[in-house]
């Protein structure tokens, strides 16, 4: 049985037609945000015409990119896109259309059978504050638990998402960082639907900087399965 490259889109649509030659390659590049969040997948890597767009591959509870920026610069274009996970052989893909100086954000999810597993793709909407940091938060928790995700300061409290469904439910995430905090240190604290706190971590936030925080694991889940959150910086 061939392995198809299953992917949702938010707001965008593969090329259904053969490749076209495209002048991008020294141009803006597209930066993409890759996620593993699918419990029982193998390590995963997103390939471009048969280019890998990240050198290593991306394990579960893992993303792309550093510390300082989850973004991968990505030759923009038409690309025969797929994505490979484990040592198998990449999925068959399709060909899409990357924009020059677009940002896109690329999640698999849910549970893996056979190594595959759903993958969602976002283009994200990237601004800046001068001041202060922006987030979103994505819930990547499996099961049917809608999730919480605050962040404590010495004198407020940050709500960046209150009760989010588990994506694998709602089928989507936000596109935009649209929850805006001043920085300094805080705690993130990830809390069930019914107030008690699965996982808990002291942070630093920085000024001029957007921020996913993402819960990976599952309802009930002990061990590497067990939900935590997350932090990952995205800049342009």
């Amino acid at each position: 049985m061939k392995r198809i490259f299953f992917l949702a889109l938010s707001s965008m649509a593969f090329i259904s037609c053969g490749k076209q030659g495209d002048d991008t390659a020294n141009g803006p590049k597209a930066k993409i945000t890759i996620i593993n969040a699918a419990l029982d997948a193998g390590a995963v890597t997103l390939v471009f015409d048969g280019q890998n767009v990240n050198e290593t591959p991306i394990a579960f509870g893992q993303f792309s990119g550093s510390a300082d920026n989850a973004y991968l610069a990505a030759r923009p274009g038409v690309q025969l896109t797929q994505w490979q996970v484990g040592s198998t052989p990449p999925a068959e893909g399709k060909f899409f259309q990357w924009v020059p100086g677009a940002y896109y954000t690329l999640v698999q999810y849910d549970t893996a059978v056979q190594n595959i597993a759903p993958v969602l793709l976002v283009k994200d909407n990237i601004t800046v504050n001068d001041t202060m940091a922006k987030g979103r938060f994505i819930n990547c928790v499996a099961g049917i638990d809608s999730l919480s995700l605050w962040l404590v300061g010495p004198t407020d409290t940050v709500k960046v998402a209150t009760k989010n469904a588990y994506i694998g439910i709602s089928g989507s995430f936000l596109t935009e960082f649209s929850i805006s905090w001043k920085p300094g240190a805080r705690r993130m604290e990830l809390i069930d639907k019914n107030g008690v706190v699965l996982y808990a971590e002291d942070i630093d936030i920085a000024e001029k900087t957007n921020y996913s925080f993402v819960a990976f694991g599952e309802t009930g889940g002990i061990g590497e399965k067990a939900p935590v959150a997350r932090k990952m910086a995205q800049l342009q």
